[in-house]
């Protein structure tokens, strides 16, 4: 897995959880769409957009604040700049 991960065909998104790039590009392009057309939303709103659990969807979302894709606002996440 570290292979794949330093390869980065895997990404980490935290500690527990670890999706394909393709996934993470996927989720983020999603991510991106629902917001423009929407505007912020929460982390319920993306969650059950993107159609998993919390477990993966908070940590895939604190990974795209850090990554600079989004930012956190209160409740809610908008894109960045």
């Amino acid at each position: 897995m570290r292979y794949l991960i330093q390869s980065g065909e895997l990404i980490d998104v935290n500690i527990e959880i670890v999706m394909t790039a393709e996934a993470v590009k996927q989720a983020t392009a999603m991510i991106r769409d629902f917001i423009r057309k929407n505007g912020p939303a929460t982390t319920s709103d993306l969650r059950q957009m993107l159609g998993n659990s919390r477990r993966v969807a908070i940590p895939l979302l604190e990974r795209l604040d850090r990554d600079g894709v989004t930012v956190r606002q209160g409740d809610k996440r908008a894109l960045r700049a």
